[in-house]
């Protein structure tokens, strides 16, 4: 990262650039940290209670709405008529990261055969729609897909029943205005990236352009999409400086995705995936463990909700999810480690 990020160094500062590659490889410390201090009980405990918490104030923000937010200062977002709550993490985004990811991790954990799983689906399911975060409900079809990918006649009856559940749930008011939301951010990203009103797909969008013109680079760490980016020349080159998300900061960080491609180009985003998998790799496992089949899945999910989420720089989500891989993590029952 910092060989290609030479070209920034003269307009960006040797400070911020060094200071933006350490933020970049946050995810190496918190991961490998839990590699270093294993204990899959521990981290088992820990991870229950806090859920168990996040449950609770998630309810209580339901039951009481805007008293969470006047005791986090945090400004009432209205989604479908209803105030969207923020929980216990004080932010919408990260609530549904974290109930994501508990379903993903949930749902590996008990088997499918026992009537259990079926309502622990459907609570799950309750769960994510109550965070009103669009992007939590990719953990459904990706565990879905995972699950009964060597079983057409599971997932065909699973099909059965969720899709009069989906068609049902169309004909809401709610469901419209999220139809409608993603619609005209999806059109305005396109059409006119500059004055675009969804900065997610403004910057997706941009870190395509600065990555193809800069081929196969991008132009440097701290240049763009990250937190050390700021007054940036790059902002200024794309005709959006003047724009109030680059003025006010406001969610030009939320894109990992967009900020990795637009500042490594395609040969950093194809390092910086590679250097995770190895790092989340059985290959520093310690000895005695296995990967759980919930952990691939988990894997899968973050990559896709690095596109509209910093969830390789947030320390927090970095972290949550961290956890939740490390608790996927099984004792093996190898015939060599029974023995030992």
């Amino acid at each position: 990262m910092a060989l290609m990020s030479i070209q920034a160094l003269s307009h960006r500062g040797i400070v911020n650039v060094a200071f933006q590659i350490f933020v970049h490889t946050k995810y190496v410390l918190y991961v490998s940290a839990l590699f270093i201090f294993y204990d899959v009980d521990k981290i088992k405990k820990i991870l229950n209670l806090f859920l168990g918490v996040s449950i609770f104030f998630l309810f209580f923000d339901i039951a009481f709405p805007g008293i969470l937010h006047q005791l986090f200062g945090v400004d009432l977002l209205i989604r479908g008529g209803v105030i969207r709550p923020i929980g216990i993490q004080a932010h919408t985004g990260t609530l549904g990261f974290l109930f994501s990811l508990f379903s993903v991790y949930i749902l590996f954990k008990v088997k499918r055969e026992n009537y259990i799983w079926y309502l622990l689906f459907a609570v799950c399911v309750v769960l994510v729609f109550l965070t009103s975060v669009r992007t939590a409900m990719l953990a459904f079809p990706i565990i879905l897909l995972w699950l009964f990918k060597d079983s057409l006649k599971q997932a065909s009856f699973l099909l059965f029943l969720i899709i009069p559940a989906l068609f049902l749930f169309s004909k809401t008011k709610y469901a419209d205005e999220l139809v409608y939301i993603t619609q005209q951010n999806i059109e305005m990203s396109i059409e006119e990236p500059q004055k675009s009103a969804y900065i997610r797909g403004m910057m997706l969008y941009f870190s395509f352009e600065l990555a193809n013109e800069n081929f196969p680079l991008g132009t440097g760490a701290a240049t763009f999409g990250s937190v050390r980016s700021d007054d940036s020349n790059v902002y200024a080159y794309l005709g959006v400086h003047n724009s109030r998300f680059f003025i006010e900061k406001d969610g030009i960080y939320d894109s990992n995705f967009a900020s990795i491609l637009g500042e490594f180009g395609y040969v950093g985003l194809l390092f910086y995936v590679t250097f995770f998998m190895f790092v989340t790799s059985n290959k520093l496992l310690p000895q005695g463990y296995q990967f759980g089949q919930g952990c691939y899945p988990l894997i899968i999910l973050l990559m896709l909700y690095s596109f509209t989420n910093p969830v390789f720089m947030n320390t927090f989500q970095i972290f949550l999810f961290a956890m939740f891989y490390f608790a996927s993590i099984e004792r093996s029952k190898s015939i060599d480690t029974v023995k030992k």
